[in-house]
C-alpha cells in the first residue's frame, strides 16, 4: 500500500518492476448490510488481503458515497450510501486507490461526494475522479512506488445522471468527454512514467463493450495511457490489447450488496511490468454469486475458472499453482501494436 506523492522522485524506468491489482465494484451496503453487521466490513476481503497488500498498487470502484443524510434523489430507483467505517476496512485490506466517478457517488448530493473524498483520505486511501469542480475532478492521483516509478491515475464517469458530473463551479464526478480524457491523459503523461485511465461506462449486464467504450479506451492509449480499466456493467467484459497495452473493459462486481441472480462471476486482475512496459496480465476468476457466497467472494472451481479466463482472454489459457490464468500465447510478445485476443489494431 502506498500513499499518493505530490512531488514524485524520478524513476529508473529501465529497472523498475511493478505489479498492480484491479478489482471490480465495491458496495458494502444495500442487501449486504445485515451480513456485514455480523461479519464486519473487512470480511469480504479476507481471502484476498495478501494479494492486495503485496501489490505495488491496488484499485477498485467505490460505488456509493460515505453519507448519513437522506438521499437527495428519492425518485432514483436505487440509491446507496456506506458508513465511514468501510474506509478503514478497505485500507486494512490493502487497497490504495478508489474510483469514485460513478452513477451512485452523487446519491446523497454534491457535498456528500466531497465528504467521501475527505473520509477516504483520512483513512490513507486515494480517491480518484471527484473534486470541487470539473478541473479538480479530472486531476490525476499521483503515486510514487518504492522503486521510484511515478504512476498517475485518472478516473471518469460516462454514466448518468448528468447531475452528478462536476461543473466549472460545482463539485462532482469527472465526465469522460473525449476532449477531457485527452487533456487529462496528456497532463498525467507529463507527470508520470505510467498512466492508468479508469472509466465507469457501458451498460449494466452487457457482456461486450459498446463502441464508445472502445473509442474512449483507444483514445486514452493513443494519448499516452498505459492501462485502461473499466466498470459499471456488473459483469465481466473481455480484455483487449491495443498497441501493446491492456484494456480491462469491465471487472464486474467484487463485493457488492445485491442478491442479483444475474451476477455470478468476477475476477481479480494483476498487471505486471518493468518500467513503462507491461510484461504480464493474469486473472483470478471469482465466484460472486451472493445467494451462494453471501458477499464473501471466493475463487471459482478450476473448470469454471478456466471458462471465465478463456472468455476474458479470448484464447486458450494456462493456470499456475496459485490459480491464476494467463493466455497460452502471450499477447505482449506476439502483437505489440494491436492484439485482439480480444485484440485491436489501429
Amino acid at each position: 500500500m502506498l500513499p499518493p506523492n505530490d512531488a514524485p522522485a524520478a524513476a529508473t524506468v529501465a529497472t523498475s518492476r511493478w505489479k498492480f491489482v484491479f478489482a471490480g465494484d465495491i458496495l458494502l451496503a444495500g442487501s449486504a448490510t445485515p451480513e456485514l453487521a455480523q461479519t464486519g466490513f473487512a470480511s469480504p476481503f479476507t481471502a484476498f488481503a495478501s494479494i492486495l497488500r503485496q501489490a505495488d498498487l491496488a484499485m477498485a470502484n467505490f460505488e456509493a458515497p460515505i453519507a448519513t443524510t437522506a438521499p437527495e434523489w428519492p425518485d432514483k430507483r436505487f440509491t446507496f450510501q456506506m458508513p465511514r467505517a468501510v474506509t478503514r476496512a478497505l485500507a486494512d485490506a490493502g487497497f490504495d486507490v478508489l474510483h469514485l466517478a460513478n452513477n451512485h457517488i452523487g446519491d446523497h448530493g454534491r457535498w456528500a461526494m466531497l465528504e467521501s473524498v475527505h473520509a477516504l483520505q483520512q483513512a490513507g486511501l486515494s480517491p480518484c475522479g471527484v473534486g470541487r469542480n470539473r478541473q479538480a475532478a479530472a486531476q490525476p492521483v499521483l503515486v510514487t512506488l518504492p522503486n521510484g516509478l511515478r504512476v498517475a491515475l485518472i478516473c471518469f464517469s460516462n454514466t448518468l445522471p448528468e447531475e452528478f458530473w462536476a461543473t466549472t463551479t460545482q463539485p462532482g464526478a469527472a465526465y469522460g468527454h473525449p476532449e477531457a480524457v485527452s487533456a487529462a491523459v496528456r497532463r498525467a503523461r507529463s507527470q508520470a512514467d505510467l498512466v492508468i485511465a479508469s472509466f465507469h461506462w457501458g451498460a449494466e449486464l452487457m457482456r461486450e463493450p459498446k463502441r464508445y467504450q472502445r473509442d474512449l479506451a483507444h483514445l486514452a492509449i493513443d494519448q499516452g495511457a498505459d492501462i485502461v480499466v473499466g466498470h459499471h456493467p456488473h459483469v465481466l467484459q473481455p480484455i483487449e490489447w491495443y498497441r501493446g497495452r491492456p484494456i480491462l473493459y469491465s471487472l464486474g462486481n467484487f463485493a457488492f450488496g445485491s442478491y442479483s441472480r444475474n451476477v455470478s462471476e468476477s475476477a481479480l486482475i494483476t498487471i505486471s511490468g518493468d518500467g513503462a512496459s507491461v510484461t504480464d496480465v493474469a486473472v483470478l476468476p471469482l465466484d460472486v454469486y451472493n445467494p451462494r457466497v453471501v458477499f464473501h467472494p471466493r475463487p471459482l472451481p478450476e473448470a469454471a475458472a478456466r471458462r471465465v479466463a478463456e472468455f476474458l482472454f479470448g484464447s486458450t489459457v494456462t493456470r499456475d499453482t496459485a490459480g491464476w490464468f494467463r493466455p497460452a500465447i502471450s499477447p505482449m510478445n506476439t502483437h505489440k501494436e494491436g492484439h485482439h485476443g480480444h485484440n485491436a489494431t489501429d
